[in-house]
C-alpha cells in the first residue's frame, strides 16, 4: 500500500510540473491583425487582354492599418488612382502590353506590385 500512495504522490507531482510548462503564456506572440505592417495578397483586373478603349476594373487586395493607394501605368488612362480599385482603358497609341503599378503605404512604409495588360486593335 505505501508503494501506491508513493506512486500516486510522485504522478500528482509530475503532473503539476507539466501542466505549468504547458500553460506558461509566451510573451513574443503577437496576435494576427494587429501590426501596421503591409502586404499586398494580389492585384486582380477584370480582364488582361483589352481592346482599344475598352475598360476594365482593377483591384488591389492588401493588408495593414490605415492604408493609402497610389496607382500608375507606363500607358494608358486610370480613373480613382487613390482607392482600391481603379478603371484602366488604353487609346490607340497604347497597343502593346502595358505595366500597371500599385503602391500601398502608411505610416510604417510602402510595397508595390505591378500587373501586365495587353492592348490590342479592335
Amino acid at each position: 500500500m505505501k508503494q501506491y500512495r508513493y506512486f500516486s504522490y510522485l504522478f500528482l507531482l509530475l503532473a503539476a510540473v507539466l501542466s505549468g510548462f504547458s500553460c506558461s503564456k509566451h510573451s513574443d506572440i503577437i496576435p494576427e491583425n494587429t501590426s501596421n505592417e503591409i502586404k499586398i495578397d494580389s492585384i486582380i483586373p477584370s480582364a488582361r487582354d483589352l481592346l482599344v478603349w475598352q475598360q476594365c476594373s482593377i483591384t488591389v487586395y492588401a493588408r495593414g492599418n490605415d492604408l493609402e493607394y497610389n496607382w500608375k501605368t507606363d500607358h494608358g488612362s486610370m480613373v480613382g488612382l487613390d482607392s482600391v480599385t481603379v478603371i484602366y482603358w488604353g487609346c490607340p497609341s497604347c497597343i502593346g502590353t502595358n505595366t500597371v503599378k500599385c503602391t500601398v503605404s502608411n505610416s510604417t512604409g510602402s510595397v508595390s506590385d505591378t500587373i501586365m495588360l495587353h492592348v490590342r486593335k479592335q
